[in-house]
């Protein structure tokens, strides 16, 4: 049962030309919230403001993953019906394909907002800053280690330093070798991820 666009419209405070609009373009009108969801779901997306029936403000993090979070189920619902009707032969199958091709291009402008997010609250640090900050705390390992047996070598053998200075070294020499393999093991697994193709779509009445 779909829920009247006029009701839909002062819901969230927009004309009722732009919601028939919305409609066209995915909006679901199943209910109020689905409807408010895929709406505020567009506007963070596209950097406005997301709107709720009692004030107008901007998203907040926590508000934000809320968003994402409903937008992803929209999205999965779109998806399962257009495999029922599909698999049912329904007509309306180009259709409900259409919605949820809409639907996924907003997730997938979405999802990048939400990693920007994380990336500026730092939950998460940028490839090139991780690989500087790592290089740094290497050479910094690589040079209280060259220098192990020197300071060592006199307190371990005051007799013969230098047979204890060999020693330190050979394994200080030895646990570089294999912090260096796996510095370069690590550093192979980093992938800077090349930035997705922008989903663009155009709102009409936004």
């Amino acid at each position: 049962m779909s829920v009247r666009k006029v009701d839909i419209a002062e819901h969230l405070g927009v004309s009722r030309q732009a919601i028939n609009a919305f409609v066209n373009q995915g909006m679901p009108d199943d209910s109020l919230e689905s409807a408010a969801a895929w709406y505020n779901a567009r506007r963070a997306a596209r950097g406005a403001d997301a709107v709720t029936p009692s004030n107008k403000e901007v998203p907040t993090d926590e508000s934000f993953a809320q968003i994402v979070a409903q937008h992803r189920s929209l999205k999965d619902k779109a998806y399962r019906q257009y495999l029922s009707d599909l698999e049912a032969g329904d007509p309306n199958q180009s259709k409900s394909y259409a919605t949820y091709d809409k639907l996924l291009k907003t997730m997938v402008a979405l999802e990048r907002e939400a990693h920007s997010r994380d990336i500026a609250s730092r939950k998460y640090i940028e490839t090139t800053i991780a690989t500087s900050v790592f290089g740094k705390v290497l050479m910094s390992i690589r040079t209280e280690l060259s220098q192990l047996g020197t300071k060592l070598a006199p307190k371990a053998n005051p007799d013969h330093p230098g047979t204890a200075m060999k020693a330190i070294d050979e394994e200080a020499d030895r646990m570089l070798r294999r912090i260096s393999a796996m510095a370069l093991d690590a550093q192979s697994n980093v992938t800077i991820a090349e930035p997705e193709t922008e989903a663009t779509e155009d709102v009409a009445g936004d």
